[in-house]
């Protein structure tokens, strides 16, 4: 797998042309800050923020927020503030839990983070973000983060990603960037990417709800499969399956929406599509290509549903 840097120039993958960054050297990371826009009240804790805050309150966060697990149980906005060459605030997690749950019933709205540090062991929680919302995410990157279902993030509940980047995530068993229940809802918009995510299933994203890719949205240089990190079999009988996509829901793209350049250990390095027919509309769409498998080399793959 090759990375650009997660705030640079997107590679041109049509072309085949890649950036390379150069290593900088940064200054000490600020101190986390977070002020209520209403009432201009400061604190040094997100979670004292949140328990402060009244229902459609701004918080503005910024500088490096560490061991962070928090529940938003309320309608907020949080807004990540650059601090010289620190563009996004960074929410850090304990490592053993998911860095942000939002709550059942709650509209959030998070822009201009970096949300990394996140794991969780149990089977209904995303490793950087749990929704049972209505979540948006704008400008976000959800980063190294890890789970059985959903690396990056799970959502039960309705969920927007809007000119974010979810990168380098791991799933142990399915959803290596995300995880899509079967009350949940995804649309990927803008130039938003989903890429370089690792899952034993569905190295992407695992949907058995629905997902939209829109606008320029990208799926690429994710795997299924085993790797170093992630040395397990799939308790539900698969492994290495549909190197972007798990899918046992449903699937929209419009727009100039690709997915690309994925890779899966066993079948489908793009769309393993679950329980459908072979010669679906999914599998003769023209937006999957370049997509690689070790026993198939096709973009899509349809078999049966886990159990």
């Amino acid at each position: 797998f090759f990375f650009q840097a997660e705030d640079g120039i997107r590679d041109k993958l049509v072309t085949g042309v890649q950036t390379c960054a150069l290593p900088i050297s940064l200054p000490p990371a600020p101190p986390c800050t977070v002020t209520n826009v209403r009432t201009t009240n400061t604190v040094g804790s997100l979670a004292t923020g949140i328990a402060n805050a009244t229902a459609g309150d701004t918080l503005n966060v910024s500088g490096v927020c560490r061991a962070v697990a928090v529940t938003i149980d309320k309608n907020l906005t949080i807004a990540g503030q650059a601090v010289g060459p620190y563009l996004r605030a960074t929410l850090i997690g304990t490592g053993a839990d998911s860095v942000i749950r939002v709550a059942a019933g709650k509209t959030v709205t998070l822009s201009r983070l970096r949300i990394s540090g996140g794991s969780v062991r149990d089977t209904n929680s995303g490793g950087g973000i749990t929704n049972a919302g209505t979540l948006r995410l704008e400008s976000v990157i959800v980063r190294r983060n890890a789970a059985v279902f959903g690396g990056g993030i799970r959502t039960s509940g309705a969920l927007t990603i809007v000119d974010s980047i979810i990168v380098r995530n791991l799933g142990l068993d399915f959803g290596g960037g995300l995880a899509v229940t079967a009350t949940g809802s995804v649309s990927v918009e803008g130039s938003s990417e989903i890429r370089a995510n690792v899952a034993g299933n569905g190295g992407g994203a695992w949907v058995a709800g629905s997902i939209a890719f829109k606008d320029a949205s990208l799926v690429f240089w994710n795997r299924a499969g085993r790797t170093a990190q992630s040395p397990w079999k799939s308790s539900y009988g698969f492994a290495g399956y549909g190197g972007a996509l798990f899918l046992e829901g449903s699937m929209s793209m419009t727009g100039s929406a690709q997915i690309t350049l994925n890779i899966a250990q066993s079948r489908a390095g793009g769309i393993w599509w679950s329980n459908k027919a072979a010669n679906g509309t999914y599998c003769n769409a023209p937006f999957t290509f370049d997509n690689q498998a070790k026993i198939s080399g096709f973009d899509c793959d349809s078999g049966s549903a886990k159990s």
